[in-house]
């Protein structure tokens, strides 16, 4: 195959802005492509940065939000 008939890859689309992480989800470092789901037992932060750990006497599910 010449370069001209060759197959190409799909172009990708480049995101034209930021968008906030789902609830349930953090994103930890600047320049995150995906937000991370929270482990069972915890909830994300109030600006979804880090995971805050459910105190003795409350719990959290997978990926769940307070």
């Amino acid at each position: 195959m010449d370069a001209k008939s060759a197959p190409r890859a799909p172009a990708r689309i480049a995101a034209t802005e930021c968008t906030p992480c789902a609830d349930g989800h953090i994103a930890a470092e600047n320049g995150t492509a995906y937000c991370t789901a929270c482990e069972p037992g915890a909830v994300p932060s109030a600006n979804k940065t880090a995971y805050e750990v459910c105190s003795a006497g409350t719990s959290a599910e997978f990926g769940v939000s307070e």
